[in-house]
C-alpha cells in the first residue's frame, strides 16, 4: 500500500503576506483569521446569505482563510469544489480556501492557524477550539446541534453573531 502525503506551504496558503525581509516575515497589514467551512459557513446544504454578508464584513478588516478538516482525498475535492461553487466570485478573490487532514495536533487546524500567524479562529469543534485557546488564539465557538459550548461561555448561535463580536472587539 502506498501513502500519499499532502502538504500546504505558507506561501501557497497565504499569498497575502508581504515578502520576507530582514530577520523574518513582516506582520501583515490586517489580522489573519481562520473560518471553518462545515457547520460554520456551510450550514445544512448551503451557505446562508447572512454568512456571506458576515464573511464580506470580516474580509474588509482581515485576511481570511477558510479551513476545513477532511478525512479523505475525495472529501477534500468535494469541499474545495463546494467552496468554489457556493462562495461568490468577489470573495473567491480575497479569501484563501484550504483543507487539513487532522482536527488537532501537529497538522491540525490550530497548528496551521499558528503557522499562518492567525489571531482568531471561528469553528464549531470543541477539540479544535480548546487547542486553539491553549495556543493563545482568540476563539469564536459556533453552536450546532452536535456541539454546544457552555464550557466557553455559551458560544455563538450563528457565524454572523460571532463575526459581530469579533469586529466589536477589534
Amino acid at each position: 500500500a502506498t501513502t500519499e502525503i499532502y502538504t500546504l506551504s505558507l506561501h501557497d496558503a497565504l499569498p497575502i503576506l508581504e515578502k520576507p525581509t530582514g530577520t523574518g516575515l513582516e506582520k501583515p497589514t490586517k489580522p489573519v483569521v481562520i473560518v471553518d467551512w462545515y457547520n460554520t459557513l456551510f450550514v445544512g446544504d448551503s451557505v446562508p446569505v447572512e454568512n456571506i454578508t458576515s464573511l464580506e464584513k470580516l474580509c474588509a478588516s482581515c485576511h481570511v482563510t477558510v479551513l476545513s478538516f477532511v478525512a479523505t482525498k475525495a472529501r477534500k475535492e468535494k469541499v474545495l469544489q463546494d467552496m468554489e461553487l457556493m462562495l461568490p466570485d468577489h470573495l473567491q478573490q480575497v479569501i484563501c480556501k484550504e483543507t487539513c487532514w487532522k482536527k488537532v495536533g501537529r497538522t491540525g487546524k490550530c497548528a496551521w492557524a499558528w503557522e499562518w500567524g492567525a489571531e482568531a479562529i471561528f469553528d464549531d469543534c470543541q477539540a479544535i477550539l480548546k487547542e486553539s485557546m491553549e495556543w493563545g488564539l482568540e476563539t469564536y465557538p459556533i453552536n450546532t446541534m452536535q456541539e454546544g459550548h457552555a464550557w466557553a461561555g455559551g458560544g455563538y448561535e450563528t457565524f454572523a453573531l460571532a463575526v459581530e463580536a469579533y469586529l466589536k472587539d477589534h
